[in-house]
Parts: C-alpha cells; sequence; structure tokens
C-alpha cells in the first residue's frame, strides 16, 4: 500500500516544478546568485538542472541533514529571528512555510523578518480559500473550527484516510493557519502579490519583490 508520502510525492511535483522554473526566470538564476531558502529542503533544487541551481542556504530548525550535497550551505535556527542581514543573499525564497510557523502575530514576524533583509525575495503559500486544504488533501477542511475539523479530517481527507489517529494527525492541524489574499497583502506590502490558479480556482499566492 502506498504512503502518505507516495501520494504527495504524485501530486505535487507539477505545481512545484512550474513554480521553481517560474522563479528561475523571475530572477534570472546563477550559479553566483546567493539565495536563502527559508524553511525548505533541497528537493525544490532538485528539479532544477544542476547547472542553473544557485549558491544555496537552507535554513530550518533542525540539524543539517547527513546527505545533504556538500556545497548547500545549511543554517540552524528559527525563521522568526534570522541570523542574517541585509546584504548577505541576494535573494530570500520560502515555500509552503509561513503558514506553520504560528498564529497570525508569528507570521507578521516572519514577514517582518523576510523583509528586514532588504532584498528581493520570493515567498508562497496556499490560498486559505481554495477547497481542498493542501496539506489534508480534504474538502474544507480549513474551514472547520478545530474541534470539528480533526475528526472530519480522519474521516474526509487523504492524510486522514492513509495515517492511524495517533500518527500526530491532531498535532498537524493544529500546527497550520493557512492566509487569506487579504492577509498575505498585509504582510507583504512591498511585494507583487502574484496567484497560481486551478482553472477558475486561486490554488496559492506567492509574494514578489525585485
Amino acid at each position: 500500500m502506498p504512503s502518505i508520502h507516495d501520494v504527495f510525492s504524485y501530486v505535487s511535483p507539477r505545481f512545484r516544478t512550474a513554480r521553481m522554473r517560474a522563479f528561475h526566470r523571475e530572477f534570472g538564476i546563477t550559479p553566483a546568485t546567493r539565495v536563502l531558502d527559508i524553511g525548505g529542503t533541497f528537493d525544490n533544487w532538485a528539479l532544477l538542472p544542476p547547472d542553473s541551481r544557485p549558491s544555496l542556504t537552507l535554513l530550518n530548525l533542525g540539524p543539517r541533514p547527513a546527505d545533504l550535497a556538500d556545497e548547500v550551505s545549511w543554517s540552524q535556527a528559527n525563521a522568526l529571528a534570522l541570523p542574517f542581514g541585509p546584504g548577505d543573499f541576494d535573494l530570500v525564497f520560502s515555500n509552503s512555510v509561513i503558514e506553520h510557523v504560528g498564529d497570525w502575530s508569528a507570521q507578521q514576524q516572519f514577514a517582518s523578518e523576510v523583509r528586514r533583509l532588504d532584498t528581493p525575495y520570493w515567498v508562497q503559500t496556499p490560498n486559505r480559500h481554495f477547497p481542498v486544504e493542501p496539506h489534508y488533501l480534504g474538502i474544507g477542511v480549513q474551514w472547520l473550527p478545530r474541534a470539528v475539523a480533526k475528526p472530519y479530517a480522519r474521516v474526509a481527507s487523504v492524510r486522514g484516510w492513509m495515517l492511524q489517529p495517533d500518527e500526530t494527525l491532531d498535532d498537524m492541524l493544529d500546527s497550520i493557519r493557512l492566509l487569506t489574499a487579504r492577509e498575505f497583502a498585509l504582510l507583504f506590502p512591498d511585494g507583487d502579490i502574484r496567484t497560481e490558479r486551478v482553472g477558475p480556482l486561486v490554488k496559492s499566492f506567492t509574494a514578489v519583490r525585485h
């Protein structure tokens, strides 16, 4: 039987690949471009040809993965208190991270830290009003009160079908706060807010600043 990770690896690459190619075109990335990826993994960057990848630093809470390529730098730090300043990077990148950092106050701090670096940025997040919750692959999970969403997600989402209730299903739901278009624009007032669509529906937003 396939795992939940197998399902996501089948569903998400088309969007991630298109997103990474758009990012590459937007900023004219070269191997000399110094990029800070906040909260990301190397998986996204592996979607680009090796000779098109930037000089990359990944920032995460955990320690450096043992299998990470030597040429990729690693920073173990909190995204709400970045250990960098203006001029340290040419670009800041973040893909589907801001919805995981905490409540509205924490999301404001995340955005403030990105903007404090005073550099071009590309920050993406799912749209709260897109009907399919992207972490659970369930319709409307994000619109329900937590007390209702937890039992609903167990029986009405792909993640709920594939995981036992004790496998952090509830904890994960508590850790996600999806953003609306208005909230996202408030967080990045100096950014150009782009949309990613599935047909007429907006799947996600990206704040872009040059």
